[in-house]
């Protein structure tokens, strides 16, 4: 009988493991987060790093500044926030950092890449201002060019100037053939508004 309540614990303990643990392990972003908390060798500012965090972790090329990255995304309520939300706090500037579990994130400080806490420290949870959520859908797009140029994102093993870029992104996606310069380019194409 000893032995099988025995293993009746054991089974209860495979199969109720914390969900909090799983679901953190479960994400890249916050998982690479975790991993680079230490010393900033990389002198990131906030948003850099979660830039370079997602670019590497699931392929999302977020913007450099935390301003421009809090436009993009779906809100997240803070009770509803996720491992890999980016949380957003309002210092002397805009700063962003990774969402971890349990109110833990990851953030640059100026002790480094740090683990801080947004239900335990004050200081925190007064300058939150509010959270997105990021998936690979919100950065696809319908067009070709746009796409390719998107996947290309990353090291220049061609050498490429900007002009030479784009003359092979519209030969590879789109088989229209522009010069090599931008200029010459420029006149080809047609003048459009900014959205």
């Amino acid at each position: 009988m000893q032995k099988f309540l025995a293993f009746i614990i054991v089974l209860l303990m495979l199969f109720t493991t914390d969900t909090t643990f799983a679901q953190e392990e479960e994400d890249a972003a916050a998982k690479l987060a975790i991993e680079m908390v230490g010393p900033n060798n990389q002198h990131f500012i906030t948003s850099e790093l979660v830039q370079y965090i997602f670019e590497e972790s699931k392929g999302i090329y977020l913007p450099r500044f935390a301003q421009k990255q809090k436009e993009l995304g779906t809100e997240v309520e803070r009770d509803d926030l996720q491992a890999g939300d980016v949380v957003f706090f309002q210092g002397s500037s805009l700063m962003s950092g990774v969402y971890i579990e349990n109110g833990r994130f990851v953030i640059v400080t100026s002790d480094g890449i740090t683990e801080r806490n947004l239900d335990t420290s004050k200081y925190w949870s007064d300058v939150y201002v509010g959270a997105k959520r990021y998936s690979e859908e919100d950065f696809t797009v319908d067009d070709p060019a746009a796409q390719l140029a998107l996947d290309r994102v990353g090291e220049n093993h061609e050498d490429f100037i900007t002009s030479e870029l784009v003359q092979f992104i519209y030969t590879e996606s789109k088989n229209l053939s522009l010069p090599r310069s931008a200029s010459d380019q420029w006149l080809l194409g047609e003048s459009v508004e900014q959205e």
